[in-house]
């Protein structure tokens, strides 16, 4: 009969054979021969929950410092100045306006754009008003909670027009809640890294960081920093103090940006195929003409408007410095992240178009272009020329869609968006527009 093994240092050192209950966790025993040590033990082995069995350790009768716990090997990198996840603070959220200077209260504007009201939003998609995103009030600061009691509201209370659409329930429920990773698993069988695997789920398994992450240890350090006071992610506790989360998955980082991203190959074996398809700039010349202003969207951390459920979160667990993090949205190198958030917008791209704003959504990059009223409409019959009517048109237009987005709990990037419409804009990586030939790109 094997055993379970908890090896504290080499020897010298004392044995002890002792039956007892095992329960969930990782024992670290640290050199005593107290009852309360062995209890210690017993409340912490991840095997409890199956059976009872004798118990061996060994217990180190040498300095402290040359014990070695049961904690997977932390590189020095890891640790870099001033890294305190236990220190993390809540940023404040400010309102500003579209050009970045502070809303002011005295103007009659308000956080959350409660001074529009339903009466204006109604005027502006009928024709009979204009409007333009310098009366609306956008965040700088992305809080989850704020996100979920903003999104939480009844869609249909504000945008009718959503629960008209023939779309999957569970896209209605991303804009609203949070989401299992039950749904998303599927059993396999197969070899990872010369191990085999067979089962209906990832078992528990421990890696560690690339080293690719060493150059950018103080940027890794910064941003778990700040996706813990924006509650992104949340402190698990120390690396050899707690039972690690069911997966620890390696951080990596994507160089050109650069971008924080969870390595999440071992966990994708068992995630179902989700194929989608994407917008493409290829589309823009159904409603883009040669005399057209188009306006640019950026989702600012997008992924991190949907939850996941707490005990979803547990699979999607890192390690760095010393601590364990879980994740509570959906991250960066998990299969299913484009295919979730991706199907969430095409739901608001839906009510964009019911509404006759032309629009393209490639994941978080939203385009849009003039809102198709007829150019008798009140609001646009007393312009002088086209080029007026139209820009009047797109400005509508992106007015409405940000409008619906900062609504609906989404964090608009002021930097990357251009919000004042133009004939030509960067989309997708191309400077886009038509000419008379067709689409130009530069």
């Amino acid at each position: 009969m094997s055993f379970p093994i908890v090896l504290l240092s080499s020897l010298p050192c004392l044995c002890f054979i002792f039956p007892f209950a095992l329960h969930s966790g990782m024992a670290v025993l640290k050199g005593s021969l107290i009852p309360s040590r062995i209890t210690e033990a017993q409340n912490c082995h991840p095997l409890s929950h199956l059976l009872s069995l004798p118990f061996v350790f060994f217990l180190s009768l040498q300095p402290p410092s040359k014990r070695f716990k049961i904690a997977p090997s932390i590189p020095q990198w890891e640790v870099t100045p001033d890294f305190d996840p236990k220190s993390a603070v809540k940023p404040s959220v400010r309102w500003v306006k579209s050009d970045n200077s502070p809303v002011e209260m005295a103007q009659g504007m308000t956080a959350d754009n409660l001074h529009i009201s339903q009466v204006c939003i109604k005027a502006v998609l009928n024709g009979h008003a204009l409007a333009d995103v310098s009366t609306l009030a956008f965040q700088t600061q992305l809080l989850l909670l704020q996100v979920v009691s903003t999104a939480t509201f009844p869609l249909e209370s504000r945008f009718p027009k959503l629960r008209c659409m023939n779309s999957p329930p569970r896209f209605f429920i991303g804009l609203k809640t949070v989401l299992t990773y039950k749904s998303f698993f599927q059993p396999f069988k197969g070899r990872y890294k010369g191990e085999n695997f067979d089962s209906a789920l990832p078992p528990h398994k421990i890696f560690t960081n690339s080293v690719s992450c060493k150059p950018f240890a103080r940027f890794i350090s910064g941003t778990i920093m700040a996706r813990l006071a924006s509650g992104a992610i949340s402190l698990w506790g120390q690396v050899g103090f707690v039972s690690p989360p069911h997966l620890v998955m390696p951080l990596t980082v994507e160089q050109s940006k650069p971008r924080l991203c969870n390595d999440n190959r071992f966990l994708n074996l068992w995630i179902k195929d989700t194929p989608f398809k994407l917008d493409s700039i290829t589309a823009l010349p159904r409603y883009v003409t040669p005399s057209s202003f188009q306006s640019v969207c950026d989702h600012k951390s997008g992924y991190d408007h949907v939850l996941l459920t707490p005990e979803s979160r547990t699979f999607f667990s890192f390690e760095w410095g010393g601590w364990y993090f879980v994740i509570n949205t959906i991250p960066f190198g998990w299969k299913s992240s484009a295919y979730i958030y991706h199907s969430i917008g095409l739901l608001t791209s839906h009510y964009f178009r019911s509404v006759l704003i032309p629009c393209l959504l490639y994941i978080d990059d939203h385009h849009t272009g003039e809102i198709q009223l007829p150019s008798k409409a009140p609001a646009y019959a007393g312009f002088s020329s086209t080029f007026k009517q139209s820009f009047a048109g797109a400005s509508s237009a992106i007015f409405i869609v940000c409008y619906t987005l900062i609504s609906l709990g989404y964090f608009i990037g002021l930097a990357k968006s251009i919000l004042t419409p133009k004939q030509v804009v960067p989309y997708l990586g191309f400077f886009g527009g038509l000419c008379s030939s067709g689409l130009c790109t530069y």
